[in-house]
């Protein structure tokens, strides 16, 4: 994927990492997207990681897929937050 077709979100979080570092995003890139809120700073060994805002994941699942609220909380809930996908899985933050 070219800069020029990364969403305004995906492409301002590239812009604040070097070449070398890798980041993990939530594909597809059209349905969770919206919901990217930052990048977190590097902690020691541990590379930045992207930030997402999870109730803002639950309203794209069911924009996008059709999915009641609760359906889109459980499949959140199991699929997504419940997922370990290295060290790079990225941070998901509630908002109070």
């Amino acid at each position: 994927m070219t800069s020029n077709n990364l969403s305004n979100k995906r492409a301002a979080v590239m812009e604040q990492i070097d070449e070398e570092t890798e980041l993990m995003f939530l594909e597809p890139a059209e349905v969770y997207d919206d919901a990217i809120i930052g990048l977190s700073e590097p902690r020691g060994e541990f590379p930045p990681l992207v930030i997402y805002d999870s109730q803002r994941i639950v309203e794209l699942l069911q924009e996008h897929e059709g999915m009641s609220l609760a359906d889109a909380q459980e499949f959140y809930e199991y699929n997504i937050s419940g997922a370990w996908m290295g060290n790079q899985t990225p941070l998901y933050v509630e908002r109070v």
